[in-house]
């Protein structure tokens, strides 16, 4: 095999290395991506700590009402009961029976509003709990996938770094050194393909004389437009 054979082999070998770099890369990130879960966990916080506030209220509201309503049971007993008989004591009872019932009416009012944003805040917090659970459960499976896949492209890139390694021993250290060079001054892609006189690095028809040389020489032929190593099948 010609020395240009292996770099082509090499090149080749390199993206199939740099895709699984990358690939582990994204692996790693996506590992880490906890955000919508942290998103989650912070909109219940912030939910539970209105949720807490209204039912504190919601309970308070519920004691100032039921205290009324129970002055206002004593009251009518005491105003239907027949034991006050004076039209002067039963006057006032009935005033502060009219008092008491427009109060607890009120009351009644504002507790129950109380309770419904209490019940509106609950069920909103119980739907983000539920939110967060399927959440975290759908991690942990992301969890075990994308470590499973991270062992197996680790596994692979081993195996194409030992390729790397064994194709790199059949190539003198001349043109390694310029493969490595071109190869890093053109991101990556260091051997371009010559189909009928056009680099396909660069798309530029070459010269005669270079497509010649391509041909018949056996060490690397650069493109006089993008420096990429010229190599020419068939």
């Amino acid at each position: 095999m010609s020395n240009l054979i292996y770099l082509v082999d090499l090149d080749s070998t390199d993206d199939e290395i740099d895709r699984h770099v990358n690939a582990l890369v994204k692996i790693d990130i996506d590992l880490k991506d906890n955000a919508r879960i942290l998103e989650t966990q912070r909109a219940i916080d912030k939910i539970g700590y209105i949720f807490s506030a209204q039912e504190t209220k919601r309970k308070d509201l519920e004691l100032i009402f039921e205290t009324t309503q129970a002055k206002v049971s004593s009251t009518e007993n005491k105003l239907y009961g027949g034991t006050i008989r004076n039209p002067k004591e039963l006057e006032d009872l009935q005033l502060e029976l009219n008092s008491l019932k427009e109060r607890q009416s009120s009351e009644e009012d504002l507790y129950l509003s109380a309770m419904e944003q209490a019940e509106d805040t609950g069920r909103k917090l119980s739907k983000l709990e539920e939110m967060l659970k399927n959440l975290e459960e759908t991690w942990d499976q992301d969890q075990i996938r994308l470590n499973k896949q991270k062992d197996e492209t680790n596994t692979s890139l081993g195996e194409l770094r030992n390729k790397r390694e064994t194709i790199s021993m059949n190539i003198d250290h001349p043109s390694l050194s310029l493969y490595a060079r071109v190869r890093n001054q053109r991101n990556g892609t260091a051997v371009a393909r010559v189909e009928r006189g056009m680099c396909q690095g660069c798309n530029i028809t070459l010269p005669t004389k270079t497509v010649q040389l391509a041909k018949n020489q056996d060490r690397p032929m650069q493109c006089p437009s993008c420096s990429r190593l010229l190599y020419i099948t068939g």
